[in-house]
């Protein structure tokens, strides 16, 4: 058996985790970059591939209302980005 499983097996048990112990059923970016604790210079350039992508996000003037169907799911990071090779 390769590491590549093990370790792809463990990632997904740990963001499935920090989700759970959030009480959301999505993993977003947070969970991510904390799954990278074991490895200090992956968990930095995760973070700094975060704030990349929330300094490219267009910001609003406007402050949106939100909707009374709102939760945790909602705050916080995208739950998806599309990375351009």
């Amino acid at each position: 058996m390769s590491v590549f499983p093990v370790t792809a097996e463990q990632l997904a048990d740990d963001l499935e985790l920090f989700a759970h112990h959030a009480n959301r059923k999505i993993v977003n970016m947070n969970d991510v970059i904390l799954s990278a604790h074991r490895n200090k210079h992956l968990a930095d350039t995760l973070r700094a591939f975060s704030h990349d992508l929330k300094a490219k996000e267009p910001h609003s003037e406007k402050k949106r209302k939100k909707s009374s169907n709102s939760n945790k799911e909602d705050k916080g990071f995208p739950s998806v980005h599309h990375i351009d090779p």
